[in-house]
């Protein structure tokens, strides 16, 4: 029953650490995303741009 018990705790230790580092990854890919919409944006109002 121990092994079973150390089994579930490494389990939600590893589930709870892959959670965290998708999360961040996902909100890193989302700023990248942002951060390209607003630079075009910025771009394309400044003078002398053709766009």
């Amino acid at each position: 029953m121990e092994e079973v018990n150390a089994y579930n705790i490494a389990k939600a230790s590893i589930d709870s650490e892959l959670s965290a580092a998708m999360h961040q990854s996902e909100s890193a890919n989302s700023k990248l995303v942002t951060d390209a919409r607003r630079m075009g944006q910025i771009e394309s109002r400044l003078p002398g741009n053709s766009n």
